[in-house]
């Protein structure tokens, strides 16, 4: 009886462990990602992964909007962006971005109802305020 106390704790140890350092499940939370994911979809991210490409969707926190949230990278650090090519129209006054050496330029998929880079709360998302990079997630 004591073995199945050492295994049911490490067991609850290990899934601590993974969900805090390794992976973690998220929920979508708003349109701004569909046709990829909807509201209330649960998906897998990554903590691991701390280097981000274009099209890899990740999560990130906004201090202003006070939550975290879900884009996919458009840009990468020390690239330009020309802000009114983007789809879905501009919400700043700045028609071209110069993202810093540890800055990424974030979109929703759902263009049109996205709150994301273009956003001047949000703008560039620096690397210390990501979370992780998505890796699957239910349908």
């Amino acid at each position: 009886m004591k073995k199945l106390w050492i295994v049911a704790g490490a067991a609850v140890i290990a899934a601590f462990l993974l969900s805090k350092y390794c992976v973690q499940l998220v929920r979508v939370n708003g349109s701004s990602m569909e046709p990829t994911y909807h509201d209330g979809q649960l998906l897998v991210m990554n903590r691991l992964d701390k280097e981000y490409e274009k099209g890899d969707v990740i999560v990130f926190h906004n201090d202003y909007y006070g939550r975290y949230l879900i884009k996919r990278v458009y840009a990468l650090p020390g690239e330009a962006v020309d802000t009114a090519g983007v789809e879905g129209g501009l919400f700043t006054d700045i028609p071209v971005v110069t993202l810093g050496e540890d800055e990424y330029y974030v979109l929703g998929d759902n263009r049109d109802n996205s709150r994301d880079s273009r956003d001047e709360y949000i703008g560039a998302v620096k690397r210390e305020d990501i979370l992780g990079s998505i890796i699957g997630g239910s349908r």
